[in-house]
C-alpha cells in the first residue's frame, strides 16, 4: 500500500514537471512554477481516481435503482443478487469517496489552466498540416478555462452561498477574466499567432496561481482586466442544466403516453439524459448525472 502511495504520488509530480516543460515551449524558460501551484496540481492528480471512483459508484447506484423503480412499479421481485451486491456496494464505495468530488472540483481551475498551457505549447511547437488541428485545440481547452472560471467561486468554497453580494462581486470578475481571455484569444487570428500563444500561456498561468492560493477575487490584477469592465460575458451554464431537465422531463412524459414498458422507459430516458447532457454540456456532461433522480417512470 505504502508503495502505491509512492507510486500515486511520483505519477502526480509528472505532471507538475510536465507543465514546466510546457512553459518553457511556449517561452517562458525563466519561470519556476510556485510550490503552491505544484501542490494545487499534486492534488488534483491525486483524487482524481478516488473522483472517478466515485462517479463509477453513482452511476452503479443509479443503475440499479431504476432496475428496482422499475422492478417496484411492474409489481416483480429484484431476484438477481448481482443488483444487490452491486447496490450496497455503490452506496459503501460512494460514502468512503464522498469528499473526493469537492476536492477536485476545488482544483478543477488549475488542471484546465494546465491543459490549455500544454495546448498552447504543443501548437507553438506545430508546423504544417499540424498545425491547424493543434490550434483547434487551444481553442476548445480555452472554452473549458471559461467554464472552470464561472464556476470557480462555488468550487473553492470560501463564500457561504447566502452571501450573495460578495459572489454578484466574484461573478463579474469572472467576467472580466474571461473577457480579457477572450481579447487574447483573438490575437490569435492575428499576424503573430506564437506571441499570442506565449501571452495567453502567461495569462493562464497567473489564473492557475491565484486559483491554487484560493484568490477567486483577484485571478488576473486589475491592471489587465480594467479595460474589460463594460464587457459583459454570461455564463450560460444554468440555462444548459434547465434544457437537459426539460428534455429528460419530455423523454419521461413522452413513455408515459406511449405506454412503454417499464425497463423499457427506464432504458430510453437514461439514453435522452446522457445524450441532451452531451449535447448541451460536451465534455462535461458527467456532472449532470443528478439528472438520474428524475428517470422515474410515470
Amino acid at each position: 500500500m505504502a508503495s502505491w502511495r509512492r507510486f500515486r504520488a511520483h505519477q502526480a509530480d509528472l505532471y507538475a514537471d510536465a507543465l514546466q516543460r510546457d512553459l518553457r515551449d511556449v517561452g517562458y524558460s525563466w519561470i519556476v512554477l510556485p510550490l503552491h501551484l505544484r501542490s494545487a496540481l499534486r492534488a488534483y492528480y491525486l483524487w482524481r481516481g478516488k473522483a472517478t471512483f466515485h462517479l463509477l459508484c453513482r452511476i452503479v447506484l443509479a443503475w440499479c435503482l431504476s432496475i428496482m423503480i422499475a422492478a417496484d412499479i411492474s409489481n416483480e421481485e429484484v431476484n438477481s443478487p448481482v443488483t444487490v451486491i452491486l447496490f450496497f456496494l455503490a452506496i459503501y464505495g460512494g460514502i468512503f469517496t464522498y469528499h473526493a468530488p469537492a476536492r477536485i472540483r476545488q482544483h478543477q481551475l488549475v488542471a484546465e489552466c494546465a491543459a490549455a498551457i500544454h495546448a498552447a505549447a504543443a501548437a507553438a511547437q506545430a508546423c504544417g498540416s499540424d498545425r491547424p488541428d493543434a490550434m483547434h485545440r487551444v481553442s476548445a481547452t480555452l472554452q473549458s478555462v471559461e467554464r472552470a472560471i464561472f464556476r470557480a467561486r462555488r468550487s473553492h468554497r470560501t463564500v457561504a452561498r447566502r452571501r450573495r453580494f460578495r459572489h454578484a462581486v466574484l461573478r463579474r470578475h469572472a467576467e472580466n477574466v474571461v473577457a480579457t481571455l477572450r481579447a487574447a484569444e483573438n490575437e490569435l487570428d492575428g499576424t503573430s499567432p506564437n506571441r499570442a500563444l506565449e501571452e495567453l500561456a502567461g495569462l493562464l498561468l497567473r489564473i492557475a496561481g491565484s486559483s491554487a492560493a484560493s484568490r477567486t477575487g483577484v485571478l488576473l490584477p486589475d491592471s489587465l482586466t480594467s479595460q474589460y469592465e463594460d464587457v459583459r460575458v454570461r455564463d450560460f451554464e444554468l440555462l444548459r442544466t434547465a434544457g437537459v431537465v426539460l428534455v429528460v422531463l419530455g423523454a419521461a412524459a413522452t413513455v408515459v403516453v406511449l405506454d412503454v414498458p417499464d425497463i423499457a422507459a427506464v432504458t430510453i430516458i437514461v439514453g435522452v439524459g446522457v445524450l441532451s447532457a452531451l449535447a448541451f454540456f460536451g465534455s462535461a456532461w458527467t456532472k449532470m448525472l443528478a439528472i438520474l433522480d428524475l428517470m422515474k417512470p410515470g
